[in-house]
């Protein structure tokens, strides 16, 4: 497959972890990079005409013939039920796109919240999700995340039940799926505030899952779908469609390339569920955006196809940079708000 050396920035995920580095207070313990040689490739500004340009010379065609598309793929994802406008906005895209949505019920920890408790391992583990917090908490990891609207340890509680959430989902789903005889293939795990390409996504993501030819075509577990930040050419290892597929790695913390945030839309396979649950309650629990980095088989994929309202204003790679994220018309402005940073 012909390889590009072309990218634009997408956002994706209210998981998103933004550490904002200025110029004047870098961490001495971090290499960053702000090279272009560094990150030509993945970091490259693609406008409209770019991107269609791209996608007119190295498309897969058609969408493959898999059959009908819920008996191949489903989607999935976690709301709570007090975001009314944000599920209205999820399930008519999904109608839109023709596939079915599945709702799971998020968790909120309002006892811990409420109580204002500061260890958060322990009151989990008091409250009866202690499966959250089986090998404790990634001190780093939880702290970086950037949408700073509430108080710290409110936004702690929310990154670790984004997290958690999405771990009891999957193993909701594996359970529905053997009970039913299922043939689902694939799902997607989703937050509940994504901008989706309704024309594109299904057909794209049908086309990665049949012909990506890349490293670790056969092997993945999990594909980050159209991560933002900064990311590093040496992570590439493959391209779909004329875009990059990376292997991420050491998100936020080696080099100001490493970002891969987002979280809003991951691509799974439903015979990886029990390694990937196995893996989040065997190491301590980081945000959801950090998952493909630490798993061996995770991969990030530039799709284009499933943008987040945290895509607007992000600094990364030494500069500010605004992407214009497009919800239809029926979806309320109540949408764009971040849930991890509210109280």
């Amino acid at each position: 497959m012909a390889k590009l050396a072309v990218l634009g920035f997408l956002i994706m995920g209210c998981s998103a972890l933004r550490t904002q580095i200025s110029q004047k207070a870098k961490d001495p313990k971090i290499t960053y990079s702000l090279k272009v040689k560094d990150q030509a490739i993945s970091n490259k500004k693609l406008n409209k005409e770019d991107l269609k340009k791209i996608k007119d010379e190295h498309t897969t065609g058609a969408m493959k013939d898999v059959g009908p598309i819920d008996e191949y793929l489903e989607m999935w994802y976690v709301n709570t039920k007090k975001a009314k406008d944000r599920r209205q906005c999820m399930d008519k895209q999904m109608e839109e796109m023709g596939v079915k949505p599945h709702v799971f019920k998020a968790l909120e920890f309002q006892r811990c919240i409420s109580a204002a408790d500061e260890n958060l391992v322990e009151c989990l583990k008091n409250t009866q999700n202690d499966d959250c917090v089986k090998k404790g908490l990634n001190p780093q990891a939880i702290a970086t995340h950037g949408s700073a609207s509430n108080s710290d340890l409110v936004r702690r509680y929310h990154i670790v039940s984004n997290a958690c959430s999405h771990k009891r989902m999957m193993s909701e789903m594996l359970k529905r799926h053997t009970e039913s005889k299922s043939k689902a293939k694939y799902a997607i795990l989703l937050e509940d505030d994504v901008a989706f390409d309704r024309k594109d996504f299904v057909r794209k993501v049908v086309n990665f899952a049949e012909t990506y030819d890349g490293k670790m075509n056969s092997t993945w577990q999990m594909v980050q779908i159209d991560p933002f930040g900064s990311k590093c050419d040496r992570h590439i290892v493959g391209y779909f469609e004329g875009l990059p597929v990376w292997k991420p790695k050491d998100v936020n913390v080696f080099s100001e390339c490493s970002n891969y945030w987002g979280a809003q839309a991951l691509l799974i396979k439903f015979d990886a569920i029990p390694m990937i649950v196995k893996h989040m309650e065997t190491h301590p629990t980081v945000p959801l955006d950090w998952l493909p980095a630490e798993m061996e088989q995770g991969l990030a994929w530039h799709a284009n196809i499933a943008k987040n309202p945290e895509e607007t204003n992000q600094y990364y790679a030494g500069e500010m940079h605004h992407q214009y994220v497009k919800f239809p018309d029926y979806c309320k402005k109540s949408v764009t708000a971040s849930t991890i940073g509210d109280a």
